[in-house]
């Protein structure tokens, strides 16, 4: 199944952790979970976080990885969800407000 484009919209939980709905092209409008539990510390955003998201193909099936966050100039947050040390998805994300972000997303490596 390709993805090719897809969003994410995050709750910034009190203990740092990332809990997220997504959909992506190939999913024809159905709606995930996403969980990523921050590894370094509650800060702030950036940093590393494990990760767990959920889809369907007959059975709910966990897909473990790993997310990192960086933040840039102008509130822009970059992800990257890596499994197996080669990046599987990319994105770019905006805080909402104190608890939400909101992350589009995109399959492969950043160009």
């Amino acid at each position: 199944m390709s993805i090719n484009n897809g969003i994410i919209l995050y709750t910034i939980e009190r203990d740092g952790c990332l809990n997220g709905v997504f959909t992506h092209e190939g999913l024809n409008g159905k709606i995930f979970n996403e969980i990523a539990r921050k590894t370094d510390g509650i800060e702030s955003i950036d940093g590393e976080y494990a990760n767990a998201y959920f889809e369907t193909q007959g059975q709910i099936v966990p897909k473990d990885a790993t997310l990192q966050i960086t933040e840039k100039p102008k509130g822009i947050f970059r992800f990257s969800w890596i499994k197996g040390g080669t990046e599987i998805f990319y994105g770019d994300g905006y805080k909402m407000n104190d608890r939400q972000m909101a992350v589009s997303y995109h399959e492969g490596k950043r160009p």
